[in-house]
Parts: C-alpha cells; sequence; structure tokens
C-alpha cells in the first residue's frame, strides 16, 4: 500500500522541514521506508481551498539535512544527522564527523527532512509527492 501526502503553501519560504511521524501511539517506533526526492518543485497557488487551483510560482528546493533516529521506542534511541555543507554530505553522530556520500544521507532511516530553496535554479514542474512502503523496514 502506497501513502501520498500533499502539502500547500500559500506563501513559499526560504527553507522548510518536513517531519515524519515514526511511533506508533504506543511510543514504538515504526521503520517504514519513505522515498522522498532531493530536489523538489514546489508550487505556490492562488486558491489552496479548491480543487481548481492556478499556480502563481514554482521554486526549486534541495535537500540539506536528514535527521535519522535509531532506536524501538520514543523514549529510547539515539539522533544522528546527515547535513549538506559547501555541496558534501557529512554524517553527524555526537563529536564524530564523517565525510559520505550523498546517496548514503538519502538511505537513512528520515525522522526529519530539512530543504533550502534552490537560488541558482527556476523550475517550471510540478508539486512533489512522499511516497511511503509500509511493507518495507
Amino acid at each position: 500500500m502506497e501513502a501520498y501526502k500533499r502539502i500547500v503553501f500559500q506563501e513559499l519560504p526560504d527553507a522548510f522541514c518536513i517531519q515524519l511521524l515514526r511511533f506508533s501511539n504506543q511510543g514504538k517506533k515504526m521503520k517504514t521506508i519513505v522515498e522522498y526526492p532531493e530536489s523538489p518543485k514546489v508550487e505556490q497557488v492562488m486558491e489552496p481551498e479548491t480543487d481548481d487551483v492556478e499556480v502563481i510560482s514554482e521554486e526549486q528546493y534541495h535537500l540539506v539535512a536528514v535527521i535519522s533516529h535509531q532506536g524501538n521506542t520514543i523514549t529510547s534511541g539515539h539522533y544522528t544527522v546527515c547535513a549538506l555543507r559547501s555541496g558534501e554530505w557529512f554524517y553527524l553522530n555526537n563529536a564524530q564527523v564523517s565525510k559520505i556520500f550523498g546517496l548514503t544521507a538519502r538511505n537513512q532511516e528520515a525522522y526529519v527532512l530539512m530543504y533550502e530553496r534552490d537560488t541558482t535554479k527556476k523550475s517550471n514542474a510540478a508539486t512533489t509527492t512522499l511516497h511511503s512502503h509500509p511493507n518495507q523496514s
């Protein structure tokens, strides 16, 4: 089963975060793999409350950080970060920092995704959707 989430912005921000709900109501970790875009295109629309929307502008964003949770419950575990700095990805785990490949950053069990507006490109494509695959862990 696939699930889709649509987020509508009335005004496009310079940066935004997406928090993925990784814990059940009982506090147990859900290890569902979520596919998320590295460079989503986001639309600003005129009438977000209706199905008949008019696109005012589109902007390209890029992934700059992925926060992951290692552990099995909401009350235990450890957080790590993969972050982009000067075009290179780094893995941050407490005081340890190591350089990694971008693909490694995208393969994390994402908990929080952080995006920034790409000021080098102008976009002309559609809104991005996150896809959830609950059968993968």
